[in-house]
């Protein structure tokens, strides 16, 4: 794996985080998971378990909402990092199944359900009798946010 190559490219810039825990402490995804941005920064910045970055599956947690990135006081950019581990794994083919199942569905269907258009309804047949869901594709079309500007649909 190429990692010492991206921690070269990373490191330069991420010594400069001073280790504050803003970033995990503002990450909507680190108190449901195991994803600690603080602490990947500091193995990426003293190379300790480069060689276990497969084992890290919280690194898909992350939802790249740029969150870290925006709160860091030094200006760190900690999502940068997450995308190029996950890079890593991919050229490395070390991808979880169900994210696997997912980008095979999007290449296939256009949609990570597994569905082609046709039948992205069928979910309303499981509702309880009486539920109305609006059906905008016979006719109907939702109501505009800007004067002269109509939705697609």
């Amino acid at each position: 794996m190429a990692s010492q190559d991206v921690a070269f490219d990373f490191e330069s810039h991420l010594k400069s985080c001073y280790q504050c825990g803003t970033c995990t402490g503002g990450c909507p995804i680190a108190r449901k998971s195991k994803l600690n941005i603080r602490r990947l920064v500091s193995q990426f910045v003293l190379r300790k378990n480069l060689d276990r970055l497969k084992e890290q599956l919280e690194v898909w947690d992350c939802t790249t909402c740029k969150t870290c990135s925006i709160r860091c006081p030094m200006g760190v950019n900690p999502m940068d990092l997450i995308i190029g581990m996950r890079s890593l794994l991919i050229e490395d083919g070390d991808i979880p199944e169900t994210l696997t199942e997912a980008l095979e569905s999007m290449n296939r269907y256009g949609n990570p359900w597994g569905k082609p258009k046709s039948k992205r309804t069928e979910w309303i047949k499981g509702l309880p009798s009486g539920t109305r869901v609006k059906d905008l594709s016979k006719g109907t079309r939702p109501p505009s946010l800007f004067r002269g500007v109509h939705t697609l649909v």
